[in-house]
């Protein structure tokens, strides 16, 4: 299964990186370029770039996932035949199917959010709590959550899912923060996503390995037209992505072989 997965990171990095060029050239028709800094914002200076990169990097992994599902759903005898090593995987690939939908969903409703913010400031206060109301529903219905083993010692679940929120509220906020130079918030995306890449392929986490190859190959293919001179920005509509992707895809990953503790 590993070739399959790393497999995802090229057709990630495929559908990002020319979208990336396309949509450079939309924006600037369009006019959807950067906008100043808001009080209290670490920006660099307002340059004439469009700040609308976060919608390639979402078609990067996004796309993929959604055409992956659907024909596991539809055609599962057809994917197997055209990747024999899913074959003894596919009923765990349905499996994780609501998690992956709740998971989208999410990422579309917080893009969404960060492409409007991108073009009329909302304030800090509705975008957080937007962005923490949507990371308690998807740690809710996907039992995502850190520390589990608490809950024997206080009483419930409660204490991880507050750990868990607030984790996926400071891993937003730090890439949103960081998207204020030139290739440092996708570089840095990058970067993680390819060591938990390697986490979850040593320990055979499918789902998550898939996700986190998606998302290292739609920031690679966003990178070449951001490292400097950058010619786009991700803007908060890539950002928010970023970080609550990371933030999911963090918690869900083990260090963990059961195998290795007998």
């Amino acid at each position: 299964m590993t070739l399959p997965v790393l497999f995802l990171v090229l057709l990630a990095f495929a559908i990002a990186c020319p979208a990336t060029l396309a949509i450079i050239r939309v924006s600037r028709r369009l006019g959807a370029l950067d906008t100043e800094p808001i009080p209290g914002q670490e920006k660099m200076t307002r340059r004439a770039i469009p700040n609308t990169g976060g919608i390639a990097i979402v078609l990067g992994f996004a796309l993929p996932m959604l055409l992956g599902l659907a024909a596991v759903g539809l055609a599962p005898g057809v994917v197997t035949e055209i990747v024999p090593a899913l074959a003894e995987h596919i009923e765990g690939v349905s499996e994780v199917v609501p998690d992956a939908a709740v998971l989208l969903l999410a990422l579309l409703c917080l893009h969404a959010l960060g492409l409007a913010d991108d073009r009329r400031p909302l304030g800090p206060m509705v975008k957080l709590g937007v962005m923490l109301g949507l990371s308690l529903a998807v740690i809710l219905l996907t039992d995502t959550r850190l520390l589990m083993l608490l809950d024997g010692h206080v009483g419930g679940a409660w204490l991880s899912i507050a750990l868990t929120v607030l984790w996926f509220g400071v891993v937003i906020n730090a890439m949103n923060f960081m998207d204020n130079m030139d290739g440092l918030a996708g570089g840095t995306a990058a970067v993680a996503s390819a060591f938990f890449l390697a986490a979850a392929l040593i320990n055979g986490q499918w789902f998550i390995a898939a996700c986190l190859a998606l998302l290292l190959g739609a920031c690679l293919g966003f990178l070449v037209w951001n490292f400097a001179p950058a010619r786009i920005f991700m803007g908060d509509g890539g950002s928010l992505v970023l970080g609550f992707l990371l933030a999911f895809l963090t918690t869900r990953t083990t260090y963990y072989d059961p195998a290795s503790a007998g």
